[in-house]
């Protein structure tokens, strides 16, 4: 929008083209205050951002292209159910999964916002070292390796929560 405000918030843009070829690109920003925010762009042909003038202000988004500079900005796979962009649902190792701001409503299921249009409402994966803010009430968790709790943490499973472990993966509680 020329001359305007843009706010682009829990977007996704996959497999997009640009057919201006003095506008080559997905967001193509000109003279306009344009916010990006919980988003992903994935998956296009073309430049998926292009700043000719105006401003930028872009967090917690998940890009192909280049990685611009701004808070929990990432450039990893988001991890559509299929790779041909035509389902945008998150697999569930996707890394856009509650990574989305933090001061953004809640997803429906009671956990940090995620990038992208589509909530990722399945078992959450679970490896590595947790907390006690990993796990959340009434969601399902599915453990694929190795799980620790650090000396000094202490790890609460609240009510109606289900952990569900893959044969021969440890759970270990340090001391």
């Amino acid at each position: 929008r020329n001359g305007g405000t843009v706010s682009v918030d829990h977007c996704t843009f996959s497999g997009n083209s640009a057919d201006s070829p003095t506008k080559p690109a997905v967001l193509y920003i000109e003279n306009a205050q344009t916010t990006v925010k919980n988003s992903i762009l994935w998956g296009d042909p073309v430049a998926e951002i292009l700043v000719s003038s105006g401003s930028l202000n872009i967090t917690y988004y998940d890009i192909q292209d280049s990685l611009w500079a701004g808070v929990g900005n990432i450039k990893a796979d988001p991890q559509f159910t299929t790779a041909n962009g035509s389902d945008f649902y998150l697999q569930p190792t996707s890394p856009c999964i509650d990574t989305g701001d933090t001061t953004s409503t809640v997803d429906s299921d009671g956990t940090w916002t995620d990038m992208g249009a589509e909530a990722y409402s399945g078992p959450r994966h679970i490896t590595g070292t947790l907390a006690t803010d990993k796990l959340f009430a009434g969601l399902t968790y599915r453990v694929t390796d190795t799980v620790r709790v650090s000396a000094g943490n202490t790890l609460a499973i609240p009510e109606g929560v289900s952990v569900l472990f893959d044969s021969d993966v440890p759970f270990i509680v340090d001391g």
